[in-house]
């Protein structure tokens, strides 16, 4: 039968808290992609990483589960109260998990190579392509927990009882030399499933080999050695005069053309851009998170750094405003950050599977692992973390994208905000920050600063204030006509002024006006002060300026 193994009971305590932990880590990426309101299910890459996330809660359920679902008959299991049944289901999960995880590992790292090596649009990935990947991450899992469910050979795989897997029953009874229960021909079945996963791993090898072949190939193109760099050679005295007369020449020639040439150059920049939008794809939300993560559209990347060269070759330098943009990142920058995010997660895979790989190598080696306190630890502080290490993976891009609006910021503080945030990134206006200018900025940078302030985190929407400045506009001017009616009727000094002065004085005196009766035009028609003002109910100051010095 054997010893007991030690440290058994404090190992299952930290796998069952650490499983808890990844269930957890992993729903709430569930819950970010399906309340995103951007995105959601939209994009492969979202769908994709809702089918690893989903993989994994199945897996660390089967491994939270499994050292209290397993057989109570087990002699040295110190947490077992359960029965055959109850450790087939914690042994199907753990399965069903086990083969789903390398499996959209793998299909997340070739959806990435085929969006940056050949280019393939989301649109186009989301037919047959991606529904044949998400057919065989859900049908191949399930078929092996169902074949291994069926044939009898799930059942607890050790003598601590920590997981219930391929294993027959009683365990090693083929070594120990008693009889088999059930699942006699477990081992080679756990084979051919270890198989599969090696293949796996294979093709995910490979696949990444192509990806981050393709991704240097791009840097190495990008980067111009500075031998290669032509040398211009020295201009001659009398080549340099002559440029200078023709120069001299012209130039009253360009400063009358100047004008319509700066007209035509507007209207080509603005078809310029028009161009350089529409080559993008119009389906933005599909787009929206993968630029998260530091993928974009090919086609995007190539008119935009197409439509640079057009500009440099006809310029030769690039126009000042252009310093004032943001900087819109090149395809070798977007090409090696996709490859950093394939790479994180398929290192969280590796370190993941690392434990059950190791003891599969020392099995062969006929190493005693079931004794063996390091490995019993490993796995259990392991195996339960990826979930853990998906929503940092997840995440990262966010987090970095916070950290540099809130410069200071700590990781875990952007951290815990990305994640209480639904998975976006709160404008500085939602964290209650006001935006500071830096010293350095120049006054053009300044009025670009304001504009994008406004704009971004103010939420200042032009229309209303124009209208709130209308209706200002509107009152004062009536004020002013109030004021202009009543400086008629109540100052008499100047109205005898008036009347000294004008020709026809007696037509005016014919009029009694009164405080309490309304002064309309019809009233006031034989004064010489206009009544289309009083009409049109709109006076402003150079109006009132040119009725003072007509007629007062």
């Amino acid at each position: 039968m054997g010893n007991p193994v030690p440290g058994a009971k404090p190992a299952i305590i930290v796998k069952s808290i650490l499983a808890c932990f990844s269930m957890l880590a992993s729903s709430t990426i569930i819950f970010m992609i399906k309340t995103e309101p951007k995105t959601g299910l939209q994009s492969p890459y979202s769908r994709i990483i809702f089918g690893l996330s989903v993989s994994d809660v199945i897996f660390s359920l089967g491994m939270l589960l499994s050292p209290y679902l397993a057989p109570s008959s087990l002699p040295f299991a110190p947490f077992a109260g359960g029965n055959r049944q109850s450790c087939e289901f914690a042994g199907y999960l753990i399965i069903t998990g086990m083969a789903a995880v390398p499996t959209y590992t793998l299909f997340l790292t070739y959806y990435f190579m085929r969006r940056i090596k050949y280019k393939v649009s989301p649109q186009k990935f989301s037919g047959l392509e991606e529904k044949i990947w998400h057919v065989s991450g859900i049908l191949g899992p399930l078929g092996f927990a169902t074949t291994a469910l069926l044939m009898g050979y799930i059942n607890s795989s050790d003598r601590s009882g920590t997981m219930c897997f391929l294993a027959s029953e009683p365990y090693n009874c083929k070594e120990t030399g008693s009889e088999c229960i059930r699942g006699e021909n477990a081992e080679i079945f756990a084979a051919a499933f270890g198989a599969t996963g090696a293949t796996l791993f294979i093709c995910l090898m490979v696949v990444l080999y192509m990806f981050t072949h393709h991704v240097y190939s791009i840097e190495k193109d990008f980067t111009i050695p500075a031998s290669s760099t032509p040398k211009r050679k020295p201009e001659s005295k009398r080549h340099v005069n002559f440029m200078l007369n023709s120069q001299e020449q012209n130039q009253n020639t360009d400063s009358n053309t100047s004008g319509k040439e700066s007209l035509n150059a507007s209207k080509n920049t603005s078809t310029l851009s028009s161009i350089e939008i529409n080559s993008t794809p119009s389906s933005r939300q599909e787009e929206a998170q993968e630029s998260s993560t530091g993928l974009q559209s090919s086609s995007g990347m190539q008119s935009s750094s197409g439509m640079q060269d057009v500009n440099l070759s006809h310029n030769q330098s690039p126009p000042q405003e252009e310093s004032n943009k943001p900087k819109i990142p090149s395809q070798k920058e977007l090409s090696k950050k996709a490859l950093n995010q394939s790479l994180l997660y398929i290192i969280a895979f590796l370190l993941m599977y690392m434990p059950g790989m190791v003891q599969v190598v020392l099995r062969g080696l006929k190493y005693n692992v079931e004794d063996s306190r390091i490995m019993l630890w490993w796995s259990s502080t392991i195996y339960p973390i990826g979930g853990v290490l998906n929503i940092l993976i997840y995440t990262r891009p966010k987090c970095q994208k916070l950290q540099k609006d809130v410069p200071g910021l700590p990781y875990i503080a952007a951290f815990i905000v990305v994640v209480l945030n639904g998975g976006e990134v709160p404008s500085l206006a939602d964290l209650g920050i006001v935006a500071r200018r830096p010293d350095s900025y120049s006054r053009k940078e300044e009025e670009n600063f304001d504009e994008h302030y406004q704009k971004n985190y103010l939420e200042y929407d032009e229309r209303e204030a124009e209208r709130a400045i209308l209706n200002a506009q509107m009152r004062v001017k009536l004020d002013e006509l109030s004021d202009f009616m009543r400086s008629i009727l109540g100052i008499d000094s100047i109205m005898e002024k008036n009347t000294r002065e004008n020709e026809n004085m007696n037509q005016f005196d014919g009029y009694s006006l009164d405080w309490n009766s309304s002064i309309g035009p019809s009233q006031l028609k034989h004064s010489n002060v206009d009544s289309r003002f009083l009409s049109e109910g709109e006076i402003g100051a150079s109006e009132w300026d040119d009725v003072g010095s007509r007629d007062v």
